[in-house]
């Protein structure tokens, strides 16, 4: 992630107006030397990396109920005796696991 401070009378498109410099009706200078009604603000650029980790967490955050309910459902057949492996989709996730397939 990069933050970079920049300087003018636009702020750029996604930055955080931090301030405004002192506003005069003659178009003069402000007491910073800064033209009347120049904005500060800070640009915030999210890596390719930090963005990948958002949509990670937003995935997360949406499967945790759907996984919850399917631990549910799989405890529930254990207890009653009617969970059931499937032996040859066993074997072929082991394969693709090992041999890096699902990676």
């Amino acid at each position: 992630m990069r933050i970079d401070e920049t300087l003018g009378a636009a702020a750029h498109a996604g930055s955080i107006q931090r301030g405004q410099a002192g506003s005069q009706a003659d178009g003069s200078r402000s007491a910073q030397g800064q033209p009347a009604g120049a904005q500060f603000g800070t640009q915030v650029e999210v890596s390719d990396q930090g963005r990948a980790i958002a949509r990670a967490r937003q995935i997360a955050a949406s499967t945790h109920d759907n996984r919850a309910v399917r631990v549910a459902e799989l405890r529930a057949q254990i207890e009653a005796g009617t969970y059931r492996v499937d032996s040859r989709a066993l074997a072929r996730a082991i394969l693709e696991e090992l041999s890096g397939a699902n990676a």
